[in-house]
């Protein structure tokens, strides 16, 4: 049996980002994006606990594929067990470097 619920969480680091050490930053592999995204993987994590109180069911978090940051986002979340791990999409329809076109992950584009 599989279950789909769509959640979405947005934050604003940008004050707490500026307020925090240039060690610190770079022992968490921190800059806007990855804070941003660690902050909302933890969100995610600790909603599914608390509304599914099912530890083992799998969940996808998903970013836009290409943010700067990305690639610290990526290791701070994969170093460390206990984290879901993040998936990156395009926004809008992407065309490979094969041919292949990869599809817009709709829920990442604007309204309008």
């Amino acid at each position: 049996m599989s279950s789909r619920n769509g959640n979405s969480f947005a934050l604003s680091i940008n004050k707490d980002f500026e307020r925090m050490s240039e060690e610190l930053r770079v022992e968490f592999l921190l800059n806007p994006y990855s804070l941003g995204g660690r902050t909302c993987e933890n969100l995610a994590r600790h909603w599914s606990l608390k509304e599914w109180k099912a530890p083992e069911m799998k969940i996808a978090i998903v970013f836009e594929a290409g943010d700067v940051g990305q690639g610290k986002l990526r290791l701070s979340l994969i170093e460390k067990s206990g984290h879901i791990p993040p998936t990156f999409r395009p926004n809008r329809d992407t065309p490979c470097a094969d041919g292949y076109i990869e599809p817009g992950f709709i829920p990442l584009q604007a309204a309008g």
